[in-house]
């Protein structure tokens, strides 16, 4: 008998956790391999439920509210879910941060989030959380109650992992201590007090056009999204999901966590991506399911060990987050014995807006971002705002469940995205076909014009890399005199292979149209990432105008 359903609008995340207990308290909720797969911890339903219950008690103990906001400097592991649990049960909000970010990146979210409470772990890799905090917050060198002058909002900072190395921290286990005197009816009516419509989570865009911005997602937002892509990645409570990405993410945490929860599946983790250990998980834990962006595909596909092991209990799998070859998407079909489906989000969208389905046909199943799914769609004039027909690249824009409820403490910003009828603009543009399937043909703010035609970079970034000598490219706009922006093109060849600048605009000439062929080519070995690994044009584009002492036209030139 499956999980009760979700009752979309009606639940909060305590209330999914639950039935997934009652459901079936003695399956596996959780198995997270840390260092490596030298550290592996496995939660059933129920113990996850319990251990959050304590976690809850602890940061009621401290003082932690409804509404209070609760900062994660974590990586994958069993203490992000307990902490994110536990916050739900008080009408908390839990803030994850990048577990990649550098001390001046975690220093802008902590501050720009109003974190209460801050849960780090002391390292991770090679980052020393636990120096940067030294450096941001000294007062955390002497132990008892602080006042932090950089963070005005923070009055207490947990450790977890191990023993804080920190005086001012907090270990886990004493925050549990301090909880123990509350009993469960207490907290459960905290727990009742939470309504759909509360903020569970603020996640951060990844910051690849300015400053992150921090997403107020609700309860209803996240949990309703969710349900729809467990239904079309066809989850169930005997599911063993697989996935390789960061909690921090959208991908991890709702399509990723909670379509688990949302099923009563098994949620299996990696604190870091490593190809050989996540080909040995698929086999030994016996997943069905797994997920990723197209570069974790690639790299299986490519580990030596790919042909060491038995995929046999594979059934499908989700891809999203760049555009991804059709030919990848069917080695990985043909190697695993599973089918992918696509699908398109961002994180104000919490993320879901499009996915493709198990029965549609190849080509448009992989090709494409799919259809919408549970929520309303539609595609614009960029410089019109009209609604455009089949074949017409225009800007996607998102209406529904899955819309946030703004940016924090960003009136502004949240305005420029969400018009007064609800629509969020998305910034992403794509055509539909006659089928209703949606393609991304770029990204709005990366439009350029050259001469009075609109370029997306999506579709000459796609051209330049079936060139055999091309790894990756990227193609940004900058100033030109006479038709105000051309095209350049910033290129990462393959190793052991070359190619000219001359080269590649030859190859792009005759199979593009004119003033889609790029003016310039440079090339790098590595593209300035944000901390989410997306590239950041305007650093590119930036870097090269003011280099190339490009000019445009006009009174900006």
């Amino acid at each position: 008998m499956p999980i009760a359903t979700y009752e979309p609008g009606g639940e909060t995340l305590a209330d999914r956790l639950a039935a997934a207990r009652v459901h079936n308290p003695e399956r596996e909720a959780l198995v997270c391999y840390q260092d490596n797969g030298t550290r592996v911890t496995r939660l059933t339903y129920e113990e996850l439920y319990q251990q959050a219950l304590a976690v809850a008690k602890g940061l009621n103990a401290r003082g932690v509210r409804h509404g209070d906001h609760v900062a994660l400097w974590l990586p994958n592991g069993p203490e992000w879910v307990l902490f994110q649990h536990a916050t739900a049960m008080l009408g908390a909000v839990l803030v994850p941060a990048n577990s990649f970010y550098r001390e001046a990146e975690f220093e802008y979210l902590l501050l720009q989030s109003d974190a209460a409470v801050l849960v780090y772990t002391p390292r991770f890799l090679n980052l020393d959380y636990e120096q940067a905090l030294r450096n941001l917050a000294p007062e955390l060198e002497s132990s008892g109650a602080h006042r932090f002058d950089r963070f005005p909002m923070l009055r207490d900072v947990v450790c977890v992992g191990q023993e804080p190395g920190l005086p001012g921290a907090l270990s886990l286990q004493a925050l549990v201590d301090g909880g123990q005197g509350m009993t469960d009816e207490d907290l459960f009516r905290i727990t009742a007090d939470v309504k759909p419509d509360d903020a569970l989570m603020i996640m951060y865009t990844s910051g690849t056009t300015g400053d992150p911005k921090g997403c107020l997602l609700s309860h209803a937002n996240l949990l309703t999204n969710s349900l729809h892509f467990s239904e079309s990645l066809e989850l169930d409570d005997d599911s063993r999901y697989l996935i390789p990405i960061p909690f921090f993410h959208n991908g991890g945490c709702v399509l990723g966590l909670l379509s688990a929860l949302q099923r009563g599946s098994t949620l299996i983790s990696m604190d870091r991506f490593v190809p050989a250990l996540a080909l040995r998980i698929l086999a030994e834990e016996k997943c069905t399911h797994t997920g990723g962006v197209p570069t974790i595909y690639i790299a299986l596909l490519h580990d030596p060990s790919l042909q060491e092991y038995d995929y046999s209990t594979m059934k499908m799998a989700f891809m999203a987050g760049a555009p991804c070859p059709v030919e990848v998407s069917r080695s990985v079909e043909k190697t695993f014995g599973m089918t992918i489906i696509i699908g398109l989000g961002m994180t104000e969208s919490s993320p879901l807006i499009t996915i493709s389905r198990k029965e549609d046909p190849f080509e448009q199943r992989v090709g494409s971002v799919g259809r919408p799914k549970g929520c309303e769609a539609k595609i614009i004039g960029p410089d019109t705002g009209e609604e455009v027909g089949p074949g017409v690249d225009g800007e996607l824009l998102t209406r529904g469940p899955n819309v946030m409820q703004g940016y924090y403490k960003m009136p502004e910003q949240t305005a420029q995205v969400l018009d007064e009828d609800g629509w969020l603009h998305t910034g992403d543009m794509v055509r539909c076909d006659e089928d209703g399937f949606y393609y991304v043909t770029g990204r709005l703010k990366d439009l350029y014009i050259v001469g009075g035609e609109n370029v997306a970079p999506a579709e000459v970034e796609a051209f330049i890399r079936t060139h055999p000598a091309v790894q990756d490219a990227y193609l940004v706009g900058v100033p030109d005199e006479k038709y105000g922006e051309v095209g350049l093109a910033v290129v990462q060849l393959k190793a052991d292979h070359e190619a000219t600048e001359a080269e590649l605009i030859d190859y792009c000439r005759g199979k593009l149209a004119s003033f889609k062929v790029p003016r310039y080519v440079e090339f790098v070995t590595e593209y300035p990432l944000t901390p989410a690994g997306k590239v950041k044009k305007f650093v590119l584009q930036d870097a090269y105008t003011k280099s190339m002492d490009l000019k445009g036209y006009g009174p900006t030139a």
